[in-house]
């Protein structure tokens, strides 16, 4: 029997007890059902975490789709866990600099694209061997492909009634729109909530000083992370634990 702790990677034993174990157990489950029988594991010695080559993985019977989504179900351990070690960062700080909104965003960034992988993950899960394993996008391409990475992960949300959609929007309106005003409370700097990021797009709601704003609107910074974090872990979790593990 495999196990993270003892036959995973360098990233999957230090996110073991992190948070794998607790938040997030259907990873090894699919890990071990799935992903160790693609590796050296099974044929060598444990500690080689690579795939087997080509030839012998097509003789025992396993497609590109099959590495294509073992690639997605790391990657979302990677991003999740780049977000959390910004997230323990962020909490640490006994006194909050306006720079920290910069790890803020960051870490924002790293939740939705985990978001990205595992909506692509579940819908190739959902409907295998529909979609090309190694084509990202449409951009650059002069015929329309409508099996590419980005089309499942847009079937996902389509289906699924876009979940997590608040934390979308709000990493497109830090990544794409103009930076959000800040506040602070005690040592701790302050922005306005995921959901409420709209309505603050003018920075004079704060510098005034006409009393224009709601403080129920806003939270420190590592509070904002830590919601969008656990909010996509769990329905990560939610959604592997339906996957016949």
């Amino acid at each position: 029997m495999y196990t993270l702790s003892n036959d995973g990677d360098s990233f999957e034993k230090r996110y073991w007890n992190v948070f794998l174990k607790n938040d997030f157990p259907a990873y090894e489950k699919y890990w071990s059902k799935y992903i160790v029988p693609l590796t050296n594991r099974s044929i060598s010695t444990p500690g080689d975490v690579h795939f087997k080559n080509s030839h012998q993985l097509l003789s025992e019977g396993y497609l590109p789709e099959d590495i294509c989504k073992a690639q997605l179900h790391y990657t979302v351990l990677r991003r999740l866990g780049r977000a959390v070690e910004i997230l323990a960062y962020l909490q640490s700080k006994p006194v909050q600099d306006i720079i920290d909104t910069d790890a803020l965003a960051e870490g924002i960034f790293h939740v939705v694209a985990a978001q990205d992988v595992a909506f692509e993950f579940l819908q190739r899960m959902s409907t295998p061997n529909k979609y090309d394993p190694w084509v990202p996008n449409n951009h650059g391409n002069q015929t329309r492909n409508n099996n590419t990475s980005e089309d499942a992960q847009r079937e996902w949300r389509k289906n699924n009634n876009h979940p997590l959609g608040d934390i979308r929007n709000y990493r497109n309106t830090i990544a794409h729109g103009r930076v959000l005003p800040s506040t602070r409370k005690n040592n701790k700097i302050m922005l306005p909530n995921i959901g409420k990021e709209q309505n603050y797009l003018d920075w004079r709601l704060l510098t005034d000083g006409n009393g224009s704003i709601n403080n129920n609107d806003f939270d420190i910074i590592d509070e904002i992370l830590r919601y969008a974090w656990t909010e996509t872990i769990q329905y990560c979790s939610d959604e592997w634990e339906k996957l016949s593990l």
